[in-house]
């Protein structure tokens, strides 16, 4: 555990830009009643800097690549923070996303200069082509449900701009039907030279035939109480049920 702190609290300086923390002295003492007291001497050394920040966009017009450069919050001459330089990667590629690009890719180099305390931060982005949502497939045999109940939660339509986050508000519309057991969609693989990403729906449905019993004795006699439902009737996700009891 005391080695797990230890770790923690150096992480904690590296995060703030103190690439250099080191911990000079330990000592540690016991008390009358036996309690361990432990002191630590750390040597946070320089904060070291972004000495500059290189981007470079494969493929790409200017104008584009102009916006891209303007959404990156790492500068030079600011404090070096890695996390910061993690966050500019995650945004660029969330946003190549939102924007159509399905496969692009951001990758992230660092070097350091020891001698300095700076750090050179590299951008490296493919962004691909902008692809449009294609056919959707629906891997399923035997499905219950009407295709036209699926349709209605479909947040895109064959043609439009790809976005994930389309594609995640269709799954979570699926899911919340509670008809499927689990929703999964899938975006294959296309030649580098095709702008039409289709998309691969994968369901499994739950059992929609429920069957309860209950036996139960009361002041005067025993007795048997029962109930079937079925929760996608017709395949329109409607619930139809009976119940009984002797």
């Amino acid at each position: 555990f005391f080695r797990a702190d230890l770790s923690t609290i150096e992480n904690l300086y590296r995060s703030r830009g103190y690439l250099d923390v080191d911990f000079v002295r330990r000592s540690y003492s016991l008390d009358d009643d036996g309690a361990l007291h432990i002191r630590l001497k750390i040597d946070s050394g320089a904060r070291w800097t972004v000495s500059h920040v290189r981007a470079q966009f494969d493929g790409q017009d200017t104008l584009l690549a102009s916006i891209l450069r303007s959404r990156l919050r790492v500068a030079p001459d600011d404090v070096f923070r890695y996390g910061n330089v993690i966050d500019d990667e995650r945004e660029l590629l969330i946003w190549l996303n939102s924007e159509g690009f399905a496969h692009a890719q951001v990758h992230n180099q660092v070097d350091l200069d020891s001698r300095r305390q700076q750090a050179a931060v590299s951008y490296a982005v493919t962004t691909g082509k902008r692809m449009y949502f294609g056919a959707l497939t629906i891997e399923q045999s035997n499905l219950q449900t009407r295709r036209s109940l699926l349709d209605q939660q479909f947040a895109f339509a064959e043609g439009q701009l790809y976005d994930p986050e389309k594609l995640r508000r269709t799954r979570n519309n699926l899911s919340r039907t509670g008809l499927f057991r689990s929703v999964t969609l899938a975006t294959p693989a296309t030649a580098p030279e095709d702008s039409v990403q289709p998309v691969v729906l994968r369901l499994q449905e739950r059992k929609f035939v429920q069957l309860r019993s209950r036996l139960f004795v009361n002041n005067s006699e025993p007795g048997v109480s029962g109930r079937v439902q079925h929760t996608n009737f017709l395949g329109r996700g409607n619930q139809i049920g009976a119940d009984a009891s002797l």
